[in-house]
């Protein structure tokens, strides 16, 4: 701490940084000092906030139930957002946690991050990003909320901790994935224009580049094609 900070804070007390704004004003501390003050107590209360934060968590994760898979889908069981929202409503609000999802769509790409908040401020980010889901005979917007539906989803399982297997992500990899030539060709594709592979998966939302659903082999086509174009231009 600085010479004029330690001037005003009391002997052998440990103090709130407000107490000590406080005692500055008294003092007709200057500007510069009462600056650094604020600063201080500004850090201070930062650092109390995601204390709070942490402790909140531990505890709604020792109380929140496992999550139930009430859907079902091709061969598995899940859990829709909407039943994963009301299995963790009340341990959320007991521990004073909430959360808000906030969504980027440039066209090509979406991003969904789940913000968790504690009552004191402090928050978490989680990022999933995808492209949109054109399986089936989804429109636009359909193919755009089904992707968002998705990105929330497993953005509050990876934000909350919550364990439920992740069974349906599972079965979205493991079933129907595209062919070996498919996934050479695609990893050709990615060198071919300097690009890279773990960035491209992770847009794809998938682990592996072997992993990419056989429905979605189109999006990731036309994802190439455009990198193909670009890189031809340079």
């Amino acid at each position: 701490m600085t010479n004029a900070v330690s001037k005003i804070e009391p002997k052998g007390a440990a103090v709130n940084p407000m107490t000590m704004v406080q005692l500055a004003v008294e003092q007709n501390a200057d500007v510069d000092k009462l600056e650094k003050l604020l600063s201080l107590h500004e850090r201070w209360e930062a650092g109390e906030a995601r204390k709070a934060f942490l402790d909140a968590f531990a505890e709604f994760q020792s109380t929140v139930p496992r999550i139930q898979k009430t859907k079902d889908g091709h061969n598995y069981k899940y859990a829709p957002l909407s039943d994963i929202a009301e299995q963790i409503r009340a341990p959320l609000q007991a521990c004073g946690l909430s959360y808000r999802f906030d969504i980027q769509d440039t066209g090509e790409i979406i991003s969904v991050t789940c913000i968790v908040s504690h009552r004191q401020g402090h928050q978490e980010r989680t990022t999933m990003t995808g492209a949109p889901d054109t399986s089936g005979s989804k429109n636009s917007i359909q193919s755009r909320g089904s992707a968002v539906s998705y990105l929330q989803r497993y953005s509050l399982v990876g934000a909350l901790g919550l364990t439920t297997a992740d069974e349906d992500m599972d079965a979205r990899m493991t079933k129907g994935a595209i062919t070996s030539e498919q996934a050479q060709s695609i990893r050709d594709r990615l060198q071919a224009t300097d690009s890279d592979a773990t960035a491209f998966c992770k847009a794809m939302n998938v682990p592996d580049i072997e992993a990419i659903p056989a429905s979605r082999y189109g999006v990731a086509d036309s994802a190439l094609a455009k990198k193909e174009k670009k890189h031809a231009g340079n």
